[in-house]
């Protein structure tokens, strides 16, 4: 019986030690399979089978993933000779058709502002995702003794990668920063059963953060435009940039594990070199503060540098690049103000930030202080 089938499949997958993911997508498809046909599997008619899979009221790509799911069923009864090795299976089912979505990416101020806002322990998930464009399902299974930092890269073990085949991702500078303070010899990068439910958290904390930041700067906080978050966009963000950064589609779907004619569908000229290049520079500064690098010669607010002081106050500021303005400086909920010229330069380094609330710039040669009120 069909039923009797599935339950084997599903005992021997576990027993071949299939990660949690992988069991729960078998479960999923192959238990309503079972539940539809209560019968041989032999007996099961493609006519069948893609009315069942027709009547799923699910997307045209989940339609197919149940597709796979069940030819890898059809197959695994094959090889044990519960079926003719002629059975259709699913050959004569054809593919759904699948509707063309936009691809959804973060912007650096964006990723910015998530960094700056996340709890310490989801630091790694997120420039992981960001910056080496790892799945979500990868960084979860990933341990600390497979991120290599003095040598500058991941690797994917063949056992953890979706594609099950083993790849080395190259770490960039601004990832080796972000993950040296948390790298461990060995253990779990992402500490957390759901992450999900730590993305919720995050997205709330990062919009009550703008807002009071906001309200800080003596702005209205209701127009101010919430952030949200974008399904997929870590490795969305990572493709996009990384191929407009090296222009080479084939070493990205190598980094990725995709293949070349994905990353041409969904990426190609999706962002421009020079928004890759502020994309790799989303870094923290030798005291952890997120540090966003504009173009040259913007009149535009565009640096932004945030963390905790040494008696543990949130700390941000704003900066514009090549202009005498009245620069304003938020620490602990208040605000000071002072003028300054800046060179058009690419850098703009935080030195830290006192106990007192003290903030100490230095740009282009010349150091800045500015002071907020003690709370």
């Amino acid at each position: 019986m069909l039923p009797n089938a599935v339950k084997d499949m599903l005992d021997a997958k576990e027993r071949e030690g299939a990660s949690k993911v992988y069991m729960k997508v078998l479960r999923f498809y192959l238990n309503q399979l079972a539940d539809a046909f209560q019968c041989q599997s032999r007996s099961v008619t493609t006519s069948q089978l893609a009315d069942f899979f027709r009547n799923m009221q699910v997307s045209g790509r989940s339609k197919n993933n149940a597709r796979q799911t069940i030819g890898a069923f059809f197959k695994y009864c094959k090889e044990r000779a519960w079926l003719p090795k002629d059975h259709d299976g699913i050959s004569m089912v054809p593919k759904f058709k699948e509707k063309a979505s936009d691809i959804e990416i973060f912007t650096p101020l964006e990723i910015a502002h998530f960094l700056t806002y996340s709890r310490s322990e989801l630091v790694p998930f997120l420039a992981i995702g960001a910056f080496a464009g790892l799945r979500s399902a990868e960084i979860g299974r990933l341990d600390w003794s497979e991120v290599h930092l003095a040598e500058r890269f991941i690797e994917v073990k063949a056992a953890k990668s979706k594609t099950a085949s083993r790849r080395l991702v190259p770490m960039s500078e601004n990832l080796a920063k972000w993950l040296a303070p948390h790298a461990k010899p060995e253990g779990r990068v992402v500490p957390f059963e759901n992450v999900n439910k730590q993305i919720g958290w995050l997205v709330e904390d990062t919009n009550a953060g703008l807002t009071a930041a906001a309200q800080n700067d003596n702005k209205n906080p209701e127009p101010a435009k919430p952030v949200a978050w974008k399904k997929n966009a870590l490795r969305h963000s990572f493709i996009s940039y990384r191929v407009a950064d090296i222009q080479d589609v084939n070493q990205v779907a190598l980094e990725c594990g995709n293949s070349p004619a994905v990353i041409l569908k969904h990426y190609r000229e999706l962002v421009r070199p020079a928004e890759a290049k502020r994309w790799f520079k989303v870094e923290p500064d030798a005291n952890g503060n997120v540090m966003v690098f504009p173009k040259a010669g913007e009149k535009t607010v565009a640096v932004l540098v945030a963390g905790l002081d040494g008696r543990g106050r949130v700390c941000v500021a704003w900066f514009s690049v090549g202009v005498r303005t009245e620069e304003q400086n938020r620490c602990a909920g208040h605000t000071a103000t002072g003028a300054a010229t800046y060179p058009a330069c690419l850098w703009l380094q935080l030195a830290g930030c006192g106990a007192a609330g003290r903030f100490c710039f230095g740009a282009g040669g010349n150091r800045i202080d500015a002071f907020g009120q003690g709370v």
